[in-house]
């Protein structure tokens, strides 16, 4: 598939200055207990992190020179998704998935965050709500043997890629979709293995608590903006 350059572009546009689903996993990790009060602190240094670069992203103008070296993994992930989207839709067998390959789309959960799904099936596209979309993983040879074999519910997922589960269900979120596929290919493996296709259910408890510290978050990105401002 051929890239729409000024499309990816415009993406990186629209995410720039916001939390997205793909690292939206560090905002679940809280710090440690304070000693006295044995409250835990809401971040760790992780999350602390991220809210800091998604700030200093939201304070400057847009540009593409510190945050877009991408390393070998992840350009030979995006490399051979479009063969694994390929595969699932195969699989799956329906006409109305829209596949956003080559030409990114950021929406918008909320003015701070939002998600770029690899996939998704429209309920109603005029009003982005998806029926259930889909979320793919080109990992190496070795990564994908032990996602076969380890991986078989989304507890299995949540368990062992807590990151993959939890972006996941920032696009149920953002989409507000019921269900989503986290899918992971290899295109060597023999044909039965090639394709593992989980089912990751929307899950409220686990979405209301990240709706928390999400919210907590975008107060303390809110904080490190206006500290600039009013240096």
């Amino acid at each position: 598939m051929e890239i729409d350059l000024e499309a990816v572009l415009n993406w990186k546009r629209k995410k720039w200055g916001m939390f997205s689903a793909s690292l939206i996993h560090h905002l679940l990790i809280s710090g440690t207990a304070d000693k006295k009060t044995l409250i835990k602190e809401p971040f760790d240094k992780g999350a602390l992190t991220y809210i800091h670069q998604i700030a200093s992203q939201s304070y400057i103008e847009f540009n593409d020179e510190e945050d877009g070296a991408e390393s070998f993994s992840m350009k030979e992930g995006k490399r051979r998704e479009p063969i694994s989207a390929g595969h699932y839709q195969r699989i799956i067998g329906l006409d109305n998935m829209a596949y956003f390959g080559g030409q990114p789309e950021f929406f918008k959960y909320n003015e701070h965050s939002g998600c770029s799904p690899d996939l998704v099936v429209w309920k109603d596209e005029t009003s982005r709500i998806a029926s259930f979309g889909a979320e793919f993983k080109n990992p190496k040879r070795d990564t994908h043997m032990d996602y076969l074999i380890e991986i078989k519910t989304w507890e299995d997922l949540k368990e062992k890629c807590p990151d993959y589960y939890a972006q996941c269900q920032f696009c149920m979120m953002t989409l507000r979709a019921d269900l989503w596929h986290w899918v992971s290919h290899h295109e060597y493996y023999p044909t039965k293995d090639r394709l593992l296709i989980i089912e990751v259910p929307a899950s409220k408890k686990f979405q209301d608590e990240l709706d928390v510290k999400l919210s907590m978050a975008i107060k303390k990105k809110n904080e490190f903006v206006e500290l600039l401002k009013n240096r």
